[in-house]
């Protein structure tokens, strides 16, 4: 019969001595399978059992613990290892990426790399969608990805001082982290996430400039940077970033007519209609105002380069910036770059403009998003939509001037139905 290992004692641990290189194996006849080393650098204390492949492994209980601890320990241990875990594994995988880490492999920083080198490297706006997520959630990006959670990333993303900005990061990362959770980069569950309520908005966020509002405001958009490209988009209804990066040969002035490429339009289809229809150039006749504003801004400038860049050259920026210093000046609020866009479609509605007209203002495929008209009807109505645009911008230079006729202005819109 085996020899009886009887049960440790914690008298009987602390009469152990060992000399200087010796080190003392004891078992414990109470918990089978608990032993502990003891040298002159202490307590070593570790689990040798059959795991549920029924291989013999030592598992780690703890160093420089008592005797009872070690013994809890090791019952913990021995649950989870019947149940099928390896719990010296995990604590292994988690130094491990502790490690990766550290040499920036396995962190978000990482992932979002891998991502748009791969999957997302065909991507238009791969630069933009980089630097919003990076900018967003910039205390994560050293930290490795799989243990990054939904909760911590929408508390990033609520108290981020730019709520757009945070919006944006959030749509842009929700397909990376579907990509990084199917291959074991990062958790499940980030479609969760949700957008912050734009702090700036009201109305739920569709707010239209009134006439008071555009009364003060209007003066503003003639100067800086900004300014002149926030008046475009009034006159317009173009997209933001269709602005920010319109370049000079897009627009021939000599017949007001301003091209933006079908590549840098909005396309929220999936890839494979992207492919079957590919999208149009969205043609827009412009308003005499803005073909004058234009023409002085012109002058000397190359055709390749941006028609509003920043201060050193690049897209514009900071409009963020830019909207809190009018709020200043001008005593508004509650309204967003966004909102140019829908105060265009909305005059244009006030002075009686159709709405398949307001449909190709705003540069929608179909009219009224009529998917069957859209097949058999492929007019663009170039006259109408001209001569709404310019109903539009002089009636905001009738409401800048301040004796805006909106009588007279309605009236020439019988004939744009």
């Amino acid at each position: 019969m085996p020899r009886r290992i009887q049960p440790l004692t914690a008298k009987q641990l602390d009469g152990v001595r060992p000399r200087d290189l010796e080190v003392v194996e004891l078992g414990d006849g109470l918990l089978p399978g608990l032993r502990v080393r003891i040298s002159r650098g202490g307590r070593f204390w570790s689990l040798n059992i059959r795991n549920s492949k029924g291989e013999r492994r030592r598992f780690d209980v703890g160093d420089n613990i008592s005797l009872a601890e070690a013994r809890r320990r090791a019952e913990t241990l021995k649950q989870a290892i019947k149940q099928g875990g390896d719990p010296t594994g995990e604590r292994r995988v988690v130094r491990q990426r502790a490690k990766d880490a550290r040499a920036g492999i396995g962190t978000l920083g990482s992932v979002i790399n891998a991502y748009f080198d791969g999957d997302g490297a065909s991507l238009r706006t791969k630069g933009e969608q980089q630097a919003r997520i990076r900018h967003v959630f910039v205390k994560y990006l050293d930290r490795p990805g799989t243990e990054i959670t939904v909760q911590e990333l929408q508390r990033a993303a609520d108290a981020h001082p730019s709520a757009s900005s945070a919006s944006r990061a959030i749509t842009y990362l929700k397909p990376l982290a579907r990509w990084a959770a199917k291959r074991g980069l990062m958790q499940r569950g980030f479609s969760e996430l949700e957008k912050p309520m734009e702090r700036s908005f009201e109305d739920g966020g569709h707010t239209v400039l009134d006439r008071d509002t555009l009364t003060l405001v209007l003066p503003e958009f003639d100067q800086g940077h900004h300014g002149p490209a926030a008046k475009l988009m009034l006159w317009t209804a173009a997209r933001l970033d269709e602005v920010c990066s319109a370049t000079w040969n897009e627009f021939d002035l000599d017949t007001g007519l301003w091209t933006v490429a079908a590549g840098r339009r909005k396309d929220t289809r999936s890839r494979t209609r992207r492919k079957q229809f590919p999208a149009q150039p969205h043609l827009i006749p412009l308003p005499r105002q803005a073909v004058s504003m234009l023409v002085k801004m012109r002058e000397g400038k190359p055709t390749g380069v941006l028609v509003f860049p920043n201060a050193h050259g690049g897209k514009l920026d900071n409009w963020d910036r830019w909207s809190k210093s009018i709020f200043k000046r001008t005593g508004t609020s509650g309204w967003t770059r966004h909102d140019l866009r829908r105060t265009c479609a909305t005059l244009a509605a006030d002075l009686n403009v159709a709405p398949h007209i307001i449909s190709i203002m705003l540069g929608h495929k179909t009219p009224e998003g009529n998917h069957l008209l859209g097949i058999y009807n492929k007019g663009r109505y170039r006259k109408q939509h001209g001569e709404s645009l310019q109903a539009v911008a002089d009636r905001l230079e009738a409401i800048e001037k301040g004796h805006d006729n909106v009588t007279a202005l309605v009236g020439r819109q019988s004939e744009l139905t």
